[in-house]
C-alpha cells in the first residue's frame, strides 16, 4: 500500500532499478535495468532550481510527506559536508544507511563529491555486531554515518582506519561519544542531523 501510494503521489512512470520489475505488480510503471560498465555523460546540466530528487517523510504521524529537494541543495550539502567531514580522495565511506532515508543520500554525496570510495556493505554488515565490525575493519571504512542506537550495538574494538563517525537521527549519549572518539588518533565525531532539512 505504501509503494502504491508514493508512485500515484509522485507521478513516477519509470523505475530505474535491478529487481524493482516486483514494482509492476502495485502499480503501472515501466521498469528499466540499470546497465553495467561505462555509461555516456549527459551533456550540460540541469538548472539549480530543477529537482534533484524526491523523498517521503516516514509517515509515523500520519500520510507520508513529500520533499523536493532542488539541486542546488544537494550542492550546498556537498560544500558543507565534504570539508566539515574530511572527506578525500582516499577515504571510503560507507554506504550504511537504506536508501529511502535520507542519510544515504549525505553518505552518496561527501563520497561521490570528494571522488572517494563508497563501499556497500553486505547484509550481514547492517545488523548491529560483530558483522558490523568485521566489515568495518575488512573494508577499510574511514567514514560511517551511523544512529547512535546502532553504534551502541557495535564493539568499540580496534579500528585505525575509522576516522570519522558522523551520528543522528536519535539523541547522542555523551558516554558514547566519548567512548567512540577517543583513542585510534583522534577520531572525529560528529553530531549531525537532518540532511534533508539542512539543504
Amino acid at each position: 500500500d505504501r509503494l502504491r501510494y508514493l508512485i500515484a503521489d509522485a507521478g513516477v512512470r519509470v523505475v530505474v532499478g535491478a529487481g524493482a520489475d516486483r514494482l509492476t505488480r502495485v502499480a503501472p510503471v515501466t521498469v528499466v535495468e540499470p546497465t553495467r560498465g561505462p555509461t555516456a555523460a549527459v551533456a550540460g546540466s540541469a538548472p539549480a532550481g530543477a529537482l534533484a530528487y524526491v523523498i517521503y517523510t516516514s509517515g509515523s504521524t500520519g500520510t507520508p510527506k513529500p520533499v523536493g529537494i532542488p539541486r542546488d541543495a544537494v550542492d550546498h550539502l556537498l560544500t558543507a559536508k565534504v570539508p566539515r567531514y574530511r572527506v578525500e580522495r582516499a577515504s571510503r565511506v560507507a554506504q550504511f544507511a537504506p536508501a529511502s532515508f535520507d542519510v544515504a543520500v549525505a553518505e552518496v554525496v561527501m563520497a561521490l563529491g570528494a571522488g572517494a570510495t563508497l563501499v556497500l556493505p553486505p547484509d550481514e554488515a547492517l545488523v548491529p555486531g560483530p558483522g558490523t565490525t568485521d566489515f568495518l575493519r575488512r573494508e577499510r571504512i574511514t567514514h560511517l554515518l551511523i544512529a547512535p542506537s546502532v553504534l551502541a550495538a557495535v564493539a568499540p574494538v580496534e579500528l585505525p582506519d575509522l576516522r570519522v563517525l558522523g551520528i543522528g537521527g536519535e539523541a547522542l549519549p555523551a558516554a558514547l561519544a566519548a567512548r567512540w572518539g577517543a583513542g585510534d588518533g583522534g577520531r572525529v565525531v560528529l553530531n549531525g542531523y537532518g540532511p534533508t532539512e539542512v539543504t
